[in-house]
């Protein structure tokens, strides 16, 4: 039956409406919605039908894909890479058909986007790495991931011009990859001011497990970039005019059974055609329509199936099996009929019947000799897949992904989505542990290829629960502890926001069972890894107290094991993470990690991703840690050498760390200039990788706070914004707090005696306060400490001053020196709170010991040159000075 299209003006004419808007220039997102089989796809194909031939002086391109039913929400870039295939190809396809054809016929995204290739290759060399290092080498990947979209979605829009708009249709968007979702979102910025538009397609009876669409829409619906388009049944005049247009002169209704069939249906089009084709296909109309038979599409669907021969039926039960798209030569082996009499019997049941049509000839049809074919409709594959027993279902998946593998293997380069399809039967067979080792490979592929985090996360979950379905032994475990590392270290980003993603709980469970599955495996390397690991998520779940518990089990983990790369890594670690608790144990640890490296051959020469990490972690750190304790000539000598042999390095990605603490020893010496220039530095280099990331955003503030004592106060405040809107956007634990305090300086120090100024930064401070006293980050407490105090002292508020200074000093007494923490700053300001409340022999003390700092920090400068810039240029060291 050759359905006319019929109706739908209204609709028709909003996309004529936004077809002349994205030709002007003015584009943006339209949503149609409607439930499944309304015809969203008859109408979209109708809008691209009207344009086909289109003679306007601009020509504007409509390319229209589907995502995939079956693994959709995990066909990373899917719909993209399909769109933009079609635009560099220019042929014209049919929307169905567009997203049919197998993976094979669409190139990979380097490929088809060229200009992305140094943000793939980065993020791919950086991911690659995290993922076997087991830890990453900056503060997230996430900047990475950022990078290769924002790639993306600048070769998306170069697609479209003044002289050749473009509008790309996405159908059954509510199984879109959030990698797609993201290229789009980044767009949005722009579309009102571009020459392109997206249509999205969805059911929505379908949104309720996409929380994340969801979000999306609401988001672009407020900024007034998209409009939604709803499809409703069709009227009764709608409803004659479908059934005369398209009913055969075999088989005739009356005007009367028309209005019948329209109030059985509620002018649902998927529901009248079924209605319809079983009329035709039965050339007899001596039935009564509105029986209880017809009462639901499944049972019309049911109705039109019972005309099939049995033989013909068990092949489209058979083809149901392997998804909505489905090949001749899956079906041989579980059909008693020849390799002949399939091809012949699915193409005249093609010809005749109209249930299954025609796909695009590809290179693997090709090659295996076979036919492949899609179904009319997603809930005719739907009732055709029920007709069978769960345990024949079984065993038919299991044919299949038997069939599809060894179909790829002997193919490297086996598509994503074929993958993904091999998984997908291997699940629904029970075959589970086949389906495991795939998806930990698939999840690699997806995050590494193109940093597609989202969708390899939902590998990886997958393929944990899978693992919970089968007897645990060594194999099991091993894949249980390198699927939680793998899920863990991708959405990292995730769990340092807690507004956001997995919550503490699940992350904490995650890490625990990694650990345990470990321990049961005896794997010294192994356990060493999950205990790092463990220790890193909670540092950001329960804060810092466990957290170096955990990382000192990793060194014994390592000493037991006499493996000198578990125990180099192991002490990197805690060599970062003790110093915010113990500063001078931290700098013990980072000396023997460095004295091991040092004398360790196989050290040296490793290439190992995780032993290079560790090795930079640990010359950094020990740099940064000596200006923590006042030897500002060894920082100096330290961190030069260290940065310098960053740059040295592909991609720099420890870099903007690295010249982080370079610019803070920078400032501290008085050297605002030479701080500036090493800030602008850092900032350019992960400006250039694109993306938030937390280390830009700590560079921000410092960069606010060099030029706080020259430049206008709001171009100061205009930075300081925006660098504690990316430390919340981002949330490394490590950094929020450090951020906050700097950023609340900043308002200090400005505020001019503007008293909003001043409520923001002690606002600032107390949450710092309430939060490290849950972390254990006392540093950043003393910091915040001071900042009220000065605030309090400044409002008038002596008792509040003294009361916060006497909590600052006691802290600090009994930690000692921390790191992004000055003692003498400390000291001065609780000296001057102290003396103002009446207590001048306590203030007087805490002067002398914060001059004896300045001095002996001084003393640790070779240059007499930059001694004598460190006393007389830094403000702090002058008042200090002078107030002795």
């Amino acid at each position: 039956m050759n359905k006319s299209f019929v109706n739908r003006r209204d609709e028709m004419r909003r996309l004529e409406e936004f077809y002349m808007r994205v030709q002007t220039g003015n584009g943006g997102i339209l949503l149609l919605s409607g439930v499944a089989g309304i015809g969203k796809t008859a109408l979209l194909n109708e809008f691209r039908k009207n344009h086909s031939g289109a003679s306007e002086k601009r020509s504007t391109r409509i390319v229209a894909t589907r995502c995939n039913t079956q693994i959709g929400q995990e066909d990373a870039y899917g719909p993209i890479k399909s769109t933009l295939s079609q635009l560099r190809s220019k042929a014209p396809r049919r929307l169905w058909r567009a997203s049919k054809a197998a993976s094979k016929a669409v190139p990979d995204l380097l490929a088809l986007v060229p200009t992305a290739g140094p943000a793939l290759k980065a993020a791919s060399q950086v991911t690659a790495a995290a993922i076997e290092a087991g830890v990453t080498a900056g503060d997230s990947l996430s900047p990475y991931r950022e990078s290769v979209i924002q790639a993306v979605s600048s070769a998306v829009a170069s697609t479209s011009s003044a002289e050749h708009p473009v509008i790309m249709i996405i159908d059954d968007a509510h199984r879109i990859d959030p990698s797609t979702s993201a290229v789009i979102d980044h767009l949005t910025d722009e579309l009102a001011d571009r020459h392109l538009g997206f249509i999205l397609s969805l059911a929505v009876e379908e949104m309720q497990s996409r929380k994340d669409l969801h979000h999306l829409l609401q988001k672009w619906e407020r900024n007034d970039i998209l409009t939604e388009v709803e499809l409703k049944g069709l009227t009764e005049s709608a409803t004659e005019k479908f059934v005369l247009q398209n009913f055969s002169a075999e088989a005739e209704l009356a005007i009367p059974a028309i209005s019948e069939l329209q109030a059985l249906t509620d002018g649902h089009p998927l529901f009248l055609t079924q209605c319809l084709q079983f009329i035709a296909e039965a050339r007899s109309i001596d039935f009564d329509i509105t029986t209880p038979i017809f009462r639901t599409v499944r049972s019309a669907i049911g109705r039109r199936l019972e005309n099939l021969d049995k033989e013909t039926l068990e092949l489209l039960t058979l083809g149901a099996t392997q998804g909505d798209i489905f090949t001749t030569a899956t079906l041989e082996g579980m059909s008693s009929l020849s390799h002949t009499q399939i091809l012949n019997r699915l193409h005249e049941l093609s010809r005749k019947h109209g249930l299954i049509k025609i796909n695009e000839r590809t290179e693997w049809t090709d090659d295996s000799y076979s036919d492949s074919y899609y179904f009319e409709h997603g809930l005719l594959q739907q009732i055709l897949y029920e007709r069978q027993s769960h345990a024949l279902a079984r065993e038919r998946h299991a044919h299949i992904a038997e069939t599809l593998s060894s179909l790829t293997a002997d193919d490297p380069d086996t598509p994503l989505r074929v993958s993904l399809d091999i998984i997908r039967h291997y699940r629904a067979a029970g075959k589970f542990e086949e389906a495991i080792g795939r998806s930990l490979t698939v999840a690699r592929q997806v995050a590494i290829i193109g940093t597609s985090f989202d969708e390899a996360e939902s590998v990886c979950r997958s393929a944990i629960i899978d693992l919970h379905k089968i007897p645990r032994w060594t194999r099991q475990d091993r894949w249980l502890a390198e699927a939680t590392e793998l899920l863990l270290i991708l959405t990292e980003t995730h769990w340092r926001v807690p507004k956001h993603g997995a919550s503490d709980s699940d992350v904490m469970t995650l890490a625990r069972d990694a650990q345990q599955a470990a321990e049961r495996v005896g794997d010294s390397r192994l356990i060493a890894r999950m205990l790092l690991l463990r220790g890193r998520v909670t540092l950001h779940t329960t804060g810092l107290a466990e957290s170096l518990r955990l990382l000192e089990r990793s060194i014994e983990v390592g000493r037991a094991a006499g493996d000198p790369v578990t125990l180099f890594v192991a002490l990197a670690e805690l060599g970062r993470q003790l110093p915010k608790r113990d500063l001078n144990a931290g700098l013990e640890i980072l000396h023997e990690a460095e004295r091991l490296f040092e004398e360790s051959y196989e050290l040296r020469n490793s290439l190992d991703p995780a032993v290079l990490h560790a090795r930079n972690l640990t010359e950094m750190q020990l740099g940064v840690n000596y200006f923590d304790i006042g030897e500002f000539g060894e920082a100096e000598q330290r961190l030069s050498r260290c940065v310098e042999h960053l740059r040295t390095q592909p991609f720099n990605v420890e870099l903007p760390i690295a010249l982080n603490y370079l610019a803070q020893l920078k400032i501290s010496m008085g050297a605002r200039d030479e701080a500036y220039a090493v800030l602008t530095d850092a900032l350019t280099l992960e400006e250039n990788r694109g993306g938030p990331s937390g280390w830009h955003a700590y560079n921000k503030i410092l960069l606010a706070l060099t030029i706080s004592p020259y430049s206008d106060r709001e171009s100061c405040r205009r930075i300081a914004d925006e660098a504690w809107a990316e430390t919340e956007e981002t949330w490394l634990v490590n950094l929020v707090p450090i951020v906050r305090n700097i950023y609340a300086t900043v308002l200090l120090e400005r505020a001019d005696g503007d008293a909003s100024w001043l409520d923001d930064a002690d606002r600032l401070a107390a949450n710092t306060i309430d939060e490290t006293q849950k972390t254990g980050m006392v540093r950043s407490e003393i910091a915040a400490l001071v900042l009220r105090s000065r605030i309090a002292r400044i409002r008038g508020d002596r008792s509040s001053a003294v009361e916060l200074a006497i909590q600052a000093v006691t802290i600090l007494t009994q930690f000692g020196d921390l790191p992004a923490l000055r003692t003498e700053e400390v000291l001065l300001h609780a000296a001057l709170a102290i003396k103002d409340g009446g207590d001048s022999r306590f203030a007087i003390s805490l002067l002398k010991r914060a001059w004896r700092e300045v001095q002996r920090k001084s003393n640790s400068i070779a240059d007499p040159i930059a001694r004598t810039r460190f006393i007389n240029n830094v403000p702090l060291n002058q008042l200090i000075a002078r107030l002795q």
